[in-house]
C-alpha cells in the first residue's frame, strides 16, 4: 500500500485531492478524482457513515413514533 494513504483517508471529503497529489508526486501518475475514488474502493477504503442523531432525541420518542406511524 502507498505509505501515508491510510492517514490521508482518515478525513473523508478531503482525502481525494490529497491522494491525487500523492500519486502525482510519488509515482508521476496523473488521474482524475473519479479514478482516485475508484482506486480507494478497490482497496477497500470507503467511508460508510451513519446519520448523526439530534442531541435531544430519545429512544422512547422514536419507538412511540414508529408505533403510531405504522398504524396510519
Amino acid at each position: 500500500m502507498i505509505p501515508g494513504i491510510v492517514k490521508l483517508c482518515e478525513s473523508p471529503g478531503r482525502a481525494g485531492p490529497a491522494i491525487r497529489a500523492l500519486l502525482e508526486e510519488q509515482f508521476q501518475v496523473s488521474c482524475c478524482l473519479t479514478s482516485v475514488y475508484n482506486l480507494l474502493a478497490r482497496l477497500g477504503l470507503v467511508w460508510i457513515t451513519v446519520r448523526s442523531k439530534p442531541p435531544k432525541q430519545s429512544q422512547e420518542s422514536q419507538d412511540r413514533f414508529k408505533k403510531t406511524f405504522a398504524t396510519r
